[in-house]
């Protein structure tokens, strides 16, 4: 049995890229994914897919796609400029 069967997992790269499901079957080439957000299974190459969790569906660390402290990354460019900063 594969190491990845039960596990949580990350898509990284296709159609699917970032979606995060679980790990139920697997192949030498590819791993059978039920996405979380719709329950549907999809075959994804395994070079496309990274362990994220356990098999309890716990996600480790940074692996959810947020940076530290959990805020994505781009929150530090997506801000309302200070009122009173562009006056002539």
């Amino acid at each position: 049995m594969d190491e990845l069967v039960g596990m949580t997992c990350r898509i990284k790269r296709g159609k699917h890229k970032g979606m995060i499901g679980m790990c139920v079957d697997s192949t030498e080439t590819h791993l059978k994914i039920e996405v979380h957000s719709s329950t549907k299974c999809h075959m994804i190459k395994r070079e496309d897919v990274v362990k994220v969790g356990n098999e309890n569906g716990s996600l480790s660390g940074n692996q959810a796609g947020r940076g530290p402290g959990g805020r994505a990354e781009a929150d530090n460019y997506m801000t309302t400029p200070s009122h009173g900063l562009y006056e002539a």
